[in-house]
């Protein structure tokens, strides 16, 4: 069974940028089963490594199957995750740019694909998943 891969965009876009992050590092480049929710063990230890409402999300998105993960790009990843939490702190482009010493367009760049890419609703297990579009895009070609 090969798996259906998981495009790097389309992981962010169902769990968010640092749990995507967060699963491509554990298990990147290999073929993943997402648990069912009612698979209490394995649901558990994917909530210990993306978090609960990231779990959830993955489990309706795709539980049950078999899922080919993407690398994770550390470099582009990692510096996302210190510019957002530089202007979490209320820093500004010209700031963050001089601190990690790089050019303040990058930061901007890098400003403006976090703000584009969806944020993780908080969602209990309970609750279901908002449609993701890029499924429904899918479903309506076939």
């Amino acid at each position: 069974m090969r798996g259906e891969y998981l495009s790097r965009r389309r992981l962010i876009e169902t769990i968010g940028l640092s749990s995507a992050a967060k699963l491509a590092a554990a298990h990147g480049g290999l073929r993943y089963r997402v648990p069912r929710r009612e698979e209490a063990e394995a649901f558990v230890e994917l909530g210990r490594l993306v978090g609960y409402s990231a779990a959830c999300v993955m489990a309706g998105a795709f539980g049950g199957q078999r899922v080919m993960l993407p690398v994770r790009q550390p470099k582009k990843v990692r510096l996302q995750e210190r510019i957002a939490a530089l202007a979490a702190q209320g820093k500004s482009a010209d700031e963050i740019a001089a601190a990690l010493r790089m050019h303040t367009r990058y930061v901007y760049r890098l400003l403006a694909e976090a703000r584009k890419k969806p944020q993780l609703e908080q969602l209990s297990c309970e609750q279901e998943p908002s449609p993701n579009l890029f499924l429904v895009r899918e479903r309506l070609r076939d």
